[in-house]
């Protein structure tokens, strides 16, 4: 799927519903606009569910999405990562919203990093979602600041080593809360078989030291590997507040 097939896509018409949707154009270009696009397709992902196919009289097929995400490259990346903004938007839920995020994606893997708790911001579609697109151009002027902030922790959880007992506590702990949050506990035990795994890009071998970061990032490939495109970044905000690692 890419931006022009999905920017052509037909209107979502929610089964037995009473809310009229706007096209997707109308929801997706102002928040194109609002992060200076240049037109490069390549600099843009786009992902979607909830797929809804329509015959047409003349045998043509339209279709339409309940759920669109879209993430851009931007400027400001730290090395070894893709900076990057993202808007998702979900019409087939009970009540419509759409989401703005801010992060950095790992390139070797695409997992999404974010240290700053204000860096996912979320509106109901049904009243007063133009907030979003602001807080797009506001995310892309603090691209900067982002950076430098990102790369001091990350330098701090890369460097902070953990014993096997140290890692298995850490791993206790983040259990036990995760069932409160989103995450639930399968990504921490997906995240347990990478680590112990030697095909995994994650493993740590017996008695080996592992950092807090190999432990974050085996986390969210999970989120990585889901199908869901949704709670991506909150779960990942979520995961950074059980590291106890914003700095605000």
């Amino acid at each position: 799927m890419n931006l022009s097939d999905v920017l052509g896509s037909k209107i979502y018409v929610k089964e037995n519903g009473s809310i009229n949707f706007n096209s997707p154009r109308t929801y997706i270009q102002p928040f194109l606009d609002a992060i200076a696009y240049d037109g490069n397709e390549e600099n843009i992902t786009v992902k979607t569910q909830v797929e809804v196919i329509n015959d047409n009289e003349g045998g043509e097929r339209n279709t339409a999405f309940g759920r669109i995400a879209i993430e851009a490259k931007v400027a400001n990346s730290v090395p070894g990562f893709q900076s990057v903004i993202g808007m998702i938007y979900a019409l087939d839920i009970q009540k419509p919203i759409v989401k703005i995020y801010t992060g950095q994606n790992a390139s070797a893997c695409t997992n999404l990093t974010i240290f700053n708790a204000e860096g996912v911001f979320e509106q109901s579609l049904l009243s007063g979602f133009n907030t979003v697109y602001g807080k797009a151009t506001e995310y892309l002027n603090k691209k900067e600041a982002e950076a430098v902030e990102f790369t001091e922790i990350y330098n701090e959880l890369t460097t902070s080593m953990m014993s096997t007992e140290e890692l298995n506590h850490e791993i206790g702990r983040i259990l036990r809360s995760a069932p409160r949050t989103r995450i639930g506990t399968t990504p921490i035990v997906q995240a347990c078989s990478r680590i112990d795994s030697k095909e995994s890009i994650y493993y740590v071998k017996p008695g080996e030291p592992c950092s807090k970061m190999n432990l974050y990032d085996s986390i969210t490939q999970s989120f990585t590997n889901s199908k869901d495109i949704l709670d991506k970044p909150i779960k990942t905000i979520q995961l950074s507040k059980l590291f106890n690692i914003f700095k605000n």
